[in-house]
Formats: C-alpha cells, structure tokens, sequence
C-alpha cells in the first residue's frame, strides 16, 4: 500500500508522461551498465575421427577380434619413430597466400617454412593436443570477421614439441608425419553445430616418412620416397594424368623390398617424363586397401597382385586416392 502510495504521488507530481521517461530512462541505463554476455561462435573438431585416422596402436584388437584401424603402422610395424605422438589442431588464419592450402601439394620443407608467419599468427585458435586423446570432440574460438581468410587443419607429429613455438626447433621441425587441411576459407557464419572434417594424408618428404608413402623427390634429380604399405595407381604431369610407357600400374608396395622395386620405377618414369616435356610439377596417385579403415570392397583388394589395367581400375574405383604432388 506504502509503495502505490509512493508511485501516486510522484505521478500526481510529474505528470504520467514525465513517469514514463523516468522508467525508460532508468532500464536504458541499467542496459547500458550490464550489457547481456554475446555468444561466441565455437569451431568444433572431431579429434577422435583424426586419431582414429593416424592410430599408433600396432596389432591391437577390438572384442570382434578385427585388428583396429591404424594409419601410421601396421601390425608388423615397431618403429616409434613412425608413431603419432601429437597433434596440432584448429583455425589456421592464411595472410600468406589468397588461395587456400591444399591436401595433394606435398611438403618439402618443414611445416613451419610451409605454413609461414601464419602459424604465429593463429596462436589464439589452435592447440598442442598429446596422443592419445579421449574425447569425442574439441572446441576452439572461431577467428573474427576481422582476422580475413582462415582454414581448419591438422598436423601429426613423431616428437612431443611443448609449444607452437617448439616446431621450429631442430628435433621437431623435421617430425611432422601427417597433414590435413579443410580445403576451403571458412568464415564465423559457416560454423554451426556439425563438426569440421578434417582428412589427413601422409607427409612423405620431411624427416622419417610414415607407412603408405609414395612420392616423387624434393627436386627433379631427388630419389622418390616411398614405404610399405601402399599402391601407386597413378601418375601426373604438370597436372595432367600421364600414362607411362615401360612400367605397368599399379606398382603394388607391401614389403620393404617391393617399397625398393617402386623407388626405382618411379625414378624410370621421372626419366621417361624428363627426356620428354618440361615437368613443372610431379603427382604420384596412391591407394592404401591395407588401411583397415578403408571400405571392405577396397580392402579385399588387399591380396591382389596383378599388376594390370583391370587391377588398377578396380583400387581406384574402391579405395580413396591420394595424391602427393611435388612443384619444380
């Protein structure tokens, strides 16, 4: 009753106008003092699809008794150098170039000098994560309007480098094994809820090359790399598809000594290529059915051997295919 009393009496004495202004004046302050928090936009990646992409677990099992999906070794593999050890994952923000990074160009230095000042520059918006990792997803800030181009990307490391900053250190620059970029410029409005895909694919030419590797050298004159397990199924020149002359694809690698054979046919080809045209670029196109994440059409191509046509058609047509392409 006090406080009608109280309100009649400031209306009967400012008038019902001048108690409107009062009241709207007062909650445009009270706005303006404790403004409501804004919503941050996420970006949302699926870590555990990147792990499960890069597996360093050789041999192991799940309860069906099927060997578990791994990228980086097979079951007869030990090497540690070859293992995934960390990731580096998030919104890289691109000033160095207008186009985006892409998945087929292969790395021929480290991935400090491949990604620029842009790794510098992006220090809000990715994360050193140790392997392995058990969660599902991880979140990052989604870079401003302001900060232009961004792409979202991945990197596997042998080493365990602390800091963003460690990479360009002699024991880990060298280490990246596996590299996956979103081959698009993404902007704030394109995130929403769904996760970003991100496929990584084997860095063949900087320190030790992980399994399933298969490229042309650093420079024309460089030897190919290649190691088990991995089948080339095809080749590029300048960009366009090249069938060569004297060696029958695809070059099937699943031993050390096969991985031998395939350098040295691959350096036949290069020579075939050269005594020809001008190579202002070199892709080499392989296909991995051993991968026991592959599709069951492609993996029970895994115990061909023939190498022919019909061979080559059908591990392209069912498997995913890489490609590892070097710029002269």
């Amino acid at each position: 009753m006090k406080e009608h009393t109280y309100w009649l009496s400031i209306k009967n004495a400012l008038g019902l106008g001048a108690l409107l202004l009062l009241l709207l004046t007062a909650g445009c302050k009270d706005l303006n003092d404790n403004p409501p928090p804004e919503a941050e936009d996420k970006l949302r990646i699926n870590v555990a699809d990147i792990q499960r992409q890069i597996s360093a677990n050789p041999g192991s099992s799940d309860n069906s008794g099927t060997e578990a999906p791994n990228h980086t070794l097979t079951s007869s593999d030990t090497s540690v150098t070859s293992q995934a050890k960390m990731l580096l994952v998030g919104a890289i923000v691109v000033t160095s170039r207008s186009t985006p990074f892409l998945n087929e160009t292969s790395i021929t230095t480290n991935i400090v000098k491949y990604f620029g000042n842009d790794l510098t520059d992006s220090g809000e918006f990715i994360q050193l994560i140790s392997l392995p990792v058990s969660e599902t997803y991880i979140e990052f800030k989604v870079p401003p309007p302001s900060a232009g181009n961004w792409q979202v990307f991945a990197v596997a490391f042998s080493t365990q480098p602390e800091l963003v900053s460690d990479l360009s250190k002699t024991e880990h620059k060298t280490s990246a094994i596996y590299l996956g970029v979103n081959e698009k410029f993404f902007s704030a409005g394109d995130i929403g809820n769904t996760p970003v895909p991100v496929k990584l694919k084997r860095i063949c030419l900087v320190g030790t090359p992980p399994k399933g590797c298969a490229s042309f050298g650093a420079s024309l004159t460089a030897n190919p790399v290649v190691t088990a397990s991995v089948e080339i199924v095809g080749i590029k020149v300048n960009d366009a598809e090249y069938i060569p002359k004297t060696i029958d694809l695809p070059i099937i690698v699943r031993t050390a000594a096969d991985a031998t054979t395939a350098i040295a046919n691959l350096k036949t080809i290069r020579n075939e290529i050269t005594a020809k045209q001008t190579a202002t670029s070199l892709t080499v196109r392989t296909t991995h059915s051993q991968n026991a994440t592959e599709s069951a059409t492609c993996k029970a191509l895994a115990d061909v051997t023939n190498q022919n046509e019909y061979t080559n058609t059908r591990l392209r047509t069912h498997c995913e295919v890489s490609d590892h392409k070097v710029t002269y």
